[in-house]
């Protein structure tokens, strides 16, 4: 599994414990599934993650052209199989 935070690749990822968003389940997320590096239904997929953070008042301040960029540069990176897009 490989982690990037807003495009970027981190090495790893360290968790204090103070964050909000798992305090207080502060987020949204989608798995999206991928088939040979190409994600399955971006378009719909970014469509539900504005609806969830819509709902909790969330913003996301990506556009979905920068989300897509994101994705698509994971997918090429790796050869997971699905990806968990997190807005927190």
């Amino acid at each position: 599994m490989r982690i990037s935070i807003n495009g970027k690749f981190v090495p790893h990822l360290v968790l204090t414990g103070d964050e909000p968003e798992f305090n207080f389940a502060y987020g949204v997320f989608e798995t999206i599934r991928t088939y040979r590096q190409q994600p399955f239904a971006l378009t719909e997929h970014l469509q539900r993650l504005r609806r969830s953070a819509d709902s909790i008042a969330l913003p996301i301040t990506p556009t979905n052209e920068t989300l897509t960029q994101w994705v698509q540069q994971h997918c090429v990176a790796t050869d997971e199989l699905r990806i968990k897009l997190i807005a927190a």
